[in-house]
Order: structure tokens, then C-alpha cells, then sequence
């Protein structure tokens, strides 16, 4: 069900977050294109609030619909993910949007930490701090928030878990 950048797929196929938000924000920026994301409520003192919540739905809407999904970590580095919407017997086909928003807040938080490299200490070379250790997911489904953990360096060692009927779709 998951693979990761190795993946032969085609690149336009895939819908990368955090990408599909920026896109879309971009989209609600856009005289335009306001009009698709503005509820109307008379309280306009919170529209653009209504209009980033209309945003990220639609967007995870979105993400939850394609068939290939990815994440982002860096211009050189994702993470690609096959999902199966069509399973009924469990909620593992598809990653679910608090896999995309903590993968996001653990980058955010925790980060890339660079610093010169013993054996090297030139400014080009570096090795990443892995600020988290060891990491363990349970019912990890996808897979997605142990696999971007893992690419990013943010822990050294994830292992992920799951039932046997989500392994075996």
C-alpha cells in the first residue's frame, strides 16, 4: 500500500501536501476565485477565518480522494503513498488528515537541525540531529506520518504497526 520516493509514479499523478494548501490559497487570493471559498455569515470579522476553513476541507477532501497522495519534506525529498478509498472493512486505505497536520507540526517544532559535521566542519557538510529518537506508530494505516518522520531524519528509528487486514489491502 505505501511506497516511498522509489516510486516509478508519475510525479502529476500524485497530490503533494502541503502543496494542495498553497495552491488552494493562492486560488482564494484570487478576486476571482474568493467568491468559491466565501460563506457569508454577516460576522465579517471572522470571513477570513470561514475562508482558510472551507480551504484546508476542500483540500483534505482532495488529499482523501486521490488515489496517490505525497508529502513534501524538501524540494529533493517525498514521500509517496497509494491509497484505497474503496475498503469498507477498516479506515487504513486512506492517511488521514491528523497524519498530515502533526507530520507538518513536528517539522515545524522539532525541525532540521544542521550543524557542521565532526570529520568535515565546512559549512557545506552537515549531519542532522535526529531530535526525537526513537518513534512508534500505532494503526499507522498509510504509513504516512512514521514514513515522513523516517525521510526527515526527525528519529533514527520508527517502526509502524498495523492489523493484518489493513497489510494485506
Amino acid at each position: 500500500m505505501t511506497s516511498s520516493s522509489r516510486s516509478r509514479s508519475n510525479e502529476d499523478d500524485v497530490l503533494f501536501f502541503p502543496d494542495v494548501l498553497t495552491e488552494r490559497s493562492a486560488a482564494v487570493a484570487a478576486p476571482t476565485a474568493r467568491k468559491d471559498y466565501h460563506y457569508d455569515d454577516d460576522d465579517d470579522e471572522n470571513d477570513d477565518q470561514d475562508d482558510g476553513a472551507a480551504l484546508a476541507s476542500d483540500a483534505f477532501f482532495e488529499l482523501a480522494n486521490s488515489p496517490l497522495v505525497g508529502y513534501r519534506i524538501s524540494p529533493e525529498k517525498r514521500i509517496v503513498v497509494r491509497q484505497n478509498s474503496s475498503i469498507q472493512r477498516h479506515t487504513g486505505g486512506i492517511v488521514w488528515e491528523t497524519s498530515y497536520l502533526l507530520a507538518s507540526y513536528m517539522l515545524d517544532r522539532f525541525g532540521m537541525q544542521q550543524r557542521p559535521s565532526p570529520s568535515s566542519p565546512s559549512p557545506t557538510s552537515t549531519r542532522t540531529s535526529r531530535p526525537l529518537g526513537k518513534a512508534l506508530e500505532i494503526g499507522a494505516g498509510c504509513g504516512m506520518l512514521g514514513l515522513v518522520l523516517a525521510a526527515s531524519g526527525l528519529a533514527h528509528n520508527v517502526v509502524l504497526t498495523e492489523t493484518t487486514d489493513v497489510i494485506a489491502d
